[in-house]
């Protein structure tokens, strides 16, 4: 009897298991054919000479010819780009050296993350036969089997030259392109208010991916021909469509929180009537992806398409309800015109429609009031509204009767309220004026918050950590609204209370939970804490701060085992040895005036100009 109840057991396991997860611990004998499966590389590549050029071109037509090879013979197919950084313009170069030349081939990995090969241009000269040998080498280390064997007839004989790029290179690359990064001041703020609590990429890319593909109800998964008709069919319609591939396991990450979003959504009797949820799997539809021009660095974006267009895009990464805000915000409008003063007044307090009573009042609103619509003023502002669609709240009014247009932002809950716009109603100053006055004075950290936003901190952080100690937080809001203050600090605050788990980061800090309210200090190189008596401010506290301690820019910084809880809460709690925070900040998320395209031809969106500049090597 225990025999039979084993051997069902057995049975009943094997038959609810993931489709996905069968097919990959299936045993086949040598005699079967190459399994179908999928690689993701980049070649990047910096010219100085005209031979750094002309081996650039032979690396380019030897990888598009081994791509087709592969493709037919051993059943792999390539998803590769050409990166050309001999002028800039890709997030990726920076992530090499800025001066040097150099021929990359990265490979990424959901095992291992991406792998850097170096193939030197010296030591395999301008000859394809060598360039060959040394691509399969490297593609070999990534795939299912061998694939040397694939080389032609012509290579056969020959030896390229192939090495992994070392981890003390990459950090002297980060190291030079901090440098510059450091010279540059920016003046467009990266993050909007909603977007102060991302998850690090860099902690979710050690960790395991679960690869299970199948779908959910309220989630729609298309192929090549199935995602244009459907754009057509629901050409009013928002769709919002994540591209992700399972080789990335941020990617791969995001397609189950993505999963899940769907499926609670598509029964919200406020949403599942005005948006369709979609996935493409890159990894198995290349072709569709190309299509819709995108990259690698993509596949951890979700789009949100309209008649054929892509008009806002997100590009971080959060928990279910980050993800959720970013769509009703896509649903409520990207500029809303409004036409009674007692509406305008609501908004002004936050109360902006389609939101629940928990999500107001919203954290920042901008309104414009305009004589007309014809006019260079309002189209720049309407500019920016398509620009920064799903980040900000935007709306208008039209007045005939003011003599100027005005531009103001309001933030129902500091102390200022409302900021009005000072410029000529050109782009880049609309741009930073709603960027940077959209922020509030004091961060709440206690779920998490954004790597950049502290890391890259061009202020010394002040933080409170507390037990919901309301008069310590009235103390820190108010030194956060001083304008003397603000320029020496960033300010912020967690509340302990209802954060996620602290003893990791106290045990970081150094700081014992009967010693809270604590205030600490950080700076590039060092950091400090101190307990807050009764009789003494914060202020005064600071110079109480001596004992400070090192940060090790080779070790993780001590904020970061934070985050790995967020990391943990969001998608289960899994085994994870932290690394250092990279010394430049990489990746998508902000804004520059570069980014911002002031032209009509793709709706002043800069992902579409981005996309539209972008030359990629096809089969």
């Amino acid at each position: 009897m225990r025999i039979i109840l084993f051997v069902a057991f057995l049975i009943f396991s094997a038959l609810a298991d993931c489709p996905r997860k069968q097919q990959a611990n299936e045993v086949k004998p040598p005699a079967f054919e190459p399994e179908d499966h999928f690689i993701q590389s980049s070649f990047v590549h910096r010219d100085v000479t005209d031979d750094d050029k002309q081996y650039s071109i032979i690396v380019a037509d030897t990888l598009r010819d081994l791509r087709k090879r592969l493709l037919s013979s051993a059943k792999i197919t390539i998803d590769n780009e050409n990166l050309d950084c001999s002028h800039g313009g890709f997030p990726r170069c920076k992530e090499f050296s800025p001066e040097k030349p150099y021929h990359f081939l990265v490979i990424e990995d959901s095992t291992t993350g991406a792998v850097v090969y170096s193939l030197d241009r010296e030591r395999n000269g301008l000859d394809s036969r060598l360039v060959e040998n040394a691509l399969l080498d490297a593609f070999s280390r990534h795939s299912k089997h061998p694939l040397t064997g694939y080389v032609s007839e012509s290579a056969e004989k020959f030896v390229g030259f192939v090495r992994e790029v070392s981890i003390d290179e990459l950090m002297e690359y980060a190291e030079e392109n901090q440098a510059i990064q450091d010279a540059e001041k920016p003046t467009i703020f990266r993050r909007s208010p909603f977007e102060l609590n991302l998850l690090n990429e860099r902690i979710i890319e050690l960790r395991k991916a679960d690869q299970c593909e199948r779908p959910v109800k309220g989630l729609t998964v298309y192929r090549s021909g199935e995602l244009s008709p459907l754009i057509d069919l629901h050409n009013n319609d928002v769709i919002f469509c994540l591209f992700w591939t399972n080789v990335d396991t941020v990617s791969t990450h995001v397609y189950q929180l993505w999963k899940k979003l769907a499926q609670e959504l598509s029964e919200d009797p406020k949403i599942k009537n005005r948006a369709i949820f979609a996935a493409v799997p890159c990894h198995r539809d290349l072709d569709l992806c190309s299509a819709f021009g995108i990259q690698h660095s993509d596949h951890r974006t979700v789009f949100a398409l309209r008649g054929s267009r892509k008009f806002a895009s997100n590009y971080g990464i959060g928990d279910l309800e980050f993800y959720k805000n970013w769509i009703k915000m896509v649903l409520s409008g990207t500029l809303n015109q409004v036409q009674d003063e007692e509406t305008l007044k609501k908004i002004r307090k936050g109360l902006v429609d389609g939101f629940e009573e928990k999500e107001l009042p919203r954290p920042a609103v901008t309104i414009g009031v305009f004589p007309e619509e014809d006019m260079d003023e309002f189209k720049n502002y309407r500019k920016i509204s398509s620009i920064l669609a799903g980040r900000y709240h935007f709306f208008y009014k039209i007045d005939e009767n003011i003599p100027s247009p005005t531009v103001s932002t309001f933030r129902p809950s500091e102390k200022t309220k409302r900021i009005d716009y000072n410029g000529n109603f050109d782009v880049k100053s609309l741009t930073s004026h709603v960027t940077k006055e959209s922020l509030p004075s004091l961060l709440e950290i206690s779920r998490g918050f954004t790597s950049d936003v502290i890391y890259r901190s061009d202020r010394d952080v002040l933080l409170l950590i507390h037990e919901g100690d309301q008069k310590r937080l009235e103390e820190i809001q108010s030194l956060a609204y001083d304008k003397q203050q603000q320029k020496n600090y960033l300010f912020a605050h967690l509340n302990a209370v209802v954060s996620l788990p602290i003893i990791r980061l106290l045990r970081n800090l150094k700081v014992q939970s009967s010693e809270l309210p604590v205030v600490c200090r950080f700076n590039r190189d060092t950091f400090g804490c101190l307990s807050l008596p009764d009789n003494q401010n914060i202020i005064h506290a600071l110079d109480g701060i001596k004992d400070e301690t090192l940060i090790d820019r080779k070790q993780p910084h001590p904020l970061k085992v934070f985050q790995l809880e967020h990391v943990d809460y969001v998608f289960g709690e899994q085994d994870v040895q932290l690394l250092a925070e990279p010394l430049i900040s990489s990746g998508h998320g902000g804004f520059n005036h570069d980014a911002v395209d002031p032209s009509d031809g793709t709706g002043g969106c800069p992902m579409m100009k981005h996309l539209n500049s972008i030359g990629r090597d096809e089969l």
